[in-house]
Parts: C-alpha cells; structure tokens; sequence
C-alpha cells in the first residue's frame, strides 16, 4: 500500500524553493546601525552625541536643540498677525459668498487672499516647524506681502483700511497696553518696596 503521507516531491514548487540558495542582503540593517553608533555625531549647538540630526542653517542639530528651539513672537506682533489673519479670513468669507451665484468665477482675488493668508501662518510658526522654503520669513517680509496685496485688492469689510494699516494698529495698540503693564508692575514693586521700608 503506498504511503500517502506529502513528501517534497508531492510539492514541486516548495521543493525547488528549498534547494535554492538564501539570498543575503548586502548589509542587514542592525549592522548598519551599530556601525552608525559606533561612530557617533555631535550636535553642533549642544555638543552632545547623536544617532539621528537634522541640518537647519547648516548646522546639524539634535531632535533635543530642535525640540527646545521653540522662538514665539513678542506679543504686539502677534496681536497685528492675528488681526490680519481674521480680516483675510473674513475676506475670503464674502469673496466665496460674492462669487457663489456666478456662471464664470473668477478665482484670482480668493488665490491672493489665501496667498497673503499663508505667508501670516508661516510667519507665526516657530522656525523649528517651518517648511524650508518659509524657513527665513521675518516681519519685514510678510509685511512686503500685505503691501502687495494692498497694492491691488482692496478689502470688502473694511473699506478705507488696508492690512497693513490694520497691522500696524494692533501691534500699536498692543504694545501700548504691554507698555502700560510694565510700568503698572514697576508701580506696584515699588509701592511694595516703600511700605516695607516705611514699617521698619
């Protein structure tokens, strides 16, 4: 009686698999790491070792400097970003309800808005969370930026102001009331200062 138990021969496609040699890869991938520990990297701004960086200005930064290198803006600039991002949002809010029942739609004003929009965004992100192309985006920049627009577009919900004028007055406005603060912290020192001397 023949044996009906599956030999190699019953299975050729798994028999000729199993005679072929393994093919090796040209260097597995622990050893490539190791080989990357064993040579370590230094962070050109903390000197600490490395396994990983990432090169911002030319530099070779650490995941540690990367993460710790967050910059906010001063409050007044801010203030003023804030103050044109919801006049662009507004903007593009009547341009969209403007446009709505038209047969031909004319898209440049709306690109225009959402463009001046986002060079604000990338302005207002710290410089460690930029795109590399919004990397050396400054204040006097996106400033240009508003004034081109300024210079075509005039604005729907406020019709004798432009972006920069609104920039310009918040960032007045808040840097006043920062001003104020300061010294209403100086007053209230100072207050504190001479009642103590007064009760000794």
């Amino acid at each position: 009686m023949a044996s009906t138990a599956l030999t190699l021969s019953h299975l050729p496609r798994t028999s000729a698999a199993l005679k072929r040699p393994l093919r090796r890869t040209s260097v597995p991938w622990w050893r490539a790491f190791w080989r990357r520990a064993r040579t370590p990297l230094v962070c050109d701004r903390c000197a600490r070792a490395m396994t990983d960086f990432m090169p911002v200005a030319g530099e070779r930064v650490c995941i540690r400097c990367v993460a710790s290198a967050r910059l906010p803006l001063a409050q007044p600039e801010l203030a003023g970003a804030a103050a044109v991002l919801r006049t662009l949002l507004l903007e593009a809010d009547l341009e969209w309800r403007a446009q709505r029942d038209r047969p031909f739609v004319d898209e440049r004003r709306l690109e225009a808005i959402l463009a001046a929009a986002d060079v604000v965004l990338w302005w207002i992100t710290p410089s460690n969370l930029r795109r590399p192309d919004a990397t050396a985006l400054d204040e006097c920049t996106t400033l240009q930026a508003l004034a081109a627009f300024d210079r075509v577009w005039s604005l729907r919900s406020a019709r004798h102001r432009c972006l920069c004028n609104i920039f310009a007055a918040w960032r007045g406005s808040q840097a006043k009331a920062q001003r104020y603060a300061e010294l209403a912290e100086v007053d209230r020192r100072y207050a504190a200062w001479i009642e103590a001397s007064s009760a000794r």
